[in-house]
């Protein structure tokens, strides 16, 4: 079992997930934790860590298929087998990999091992930023690798990310008071996309009023996708940690 030094486990974290790796059948078990947010800047950014299930990849997808595309771990907590994490070499294999949790995770479905991703916030708990400007650097981290490593996943998640997310927000304005046809489909796409994101993150425990800043976290979301984009074209890495990583 590998977590972070920041996670807080609850008494029963470590009999819950040999619990869930042997009612799944699974080798590899990992998880969406509680998300602790204590400032505005924070909420800003951080929910964007749901839009993997919300938009791209049904979670139940990862455990029903072997395809290693269709892979998603946190290392938040991160549990293995002994025997399928030994047979893979361990991180030694992802070792220089910006998020060698999801590297291992693709690792692992190549050598035909199982995973689950399940849902731990009842037993565990993070704080994973602190403040505005480390969430800022985290994420961005995250998204210029995935830029990097997953071209086809990136292009995908920007293209819905900007057609049917921004544009219809972006949109809606002009055409209430110009009076430009297409409005109320403009509303619907809005009104749909907020109650299912309120739903997302009602479900993750997130505060009730979190899905109406949505403009201004996919607002950010889309700047650091092209940000993290350009520094993989140029070359420059991204810095993190006082560490710059290519």
């Amino acid at each position: 079992m590998f977590t972070d030094a920041d996670t807080v486990h609850g008494t029963e974290s470590i009999a819950w997930v040999v619990t869930n790796i042997e009612f799944h059948h699974a080798d590899c078990l990992s998880g969406y934790v509680h998300q602790d947010m204590e400032s505005l800047g924070e909420h800003f950014i951080v929910p964007a860590t749901y839009i993997m299930s919300a938009m791209l990849l049904p979670l139940w997808l990862i455990a029903a298929f072997r395809s290693p595309a269709l892979s998603f771990a946190i290392g938040q907590v991160i549990v293995f087998r002994r025997a399928a994490f030994e047979s893979i070499g361990g991180y030694t294999r992802v070792r220089g990999m910006i998020t060698d949790d999801l590297a291992i995770a693709r690792e692992l479905k190549r050598a035909g091992y199982r995973e689950v991703f399940l849902d731990i916030r009842r037993h565990v708990r993070c704080r994973m930023y602190d403040g505005y400007r480390a969430s800022f650097a985290g994420v961005s981290k995250n998204i210029y690798d995935i830029a990097r490593t997953r071209s086809v996943l990136f292009a995908a998640a920007l293209t819905l990310l900007v057609g049917f997310v921004m544009l219809p927000l972006a949109l809606l304005p002009f055409q209430v008071l110009i009076g430009i046809a297409g409005a109320d489909r403009s509303l619907l796409c809005v009104g749909l996309f907020l109650f299912a994101w309120a739903l997302v993150l009602y479900d993750r425990g997130l505060k009730w009023w979190v899905p109406f800043l949505y403009p201004i976290l996919f607002g950010h979301l889309l700047y650091m996708a092209w940000w993290s984009f350009a520094q993989s074209l140029t070359g420059h890495g991204v810095v993190w940690k006082g560490r710059t990583l290519h």
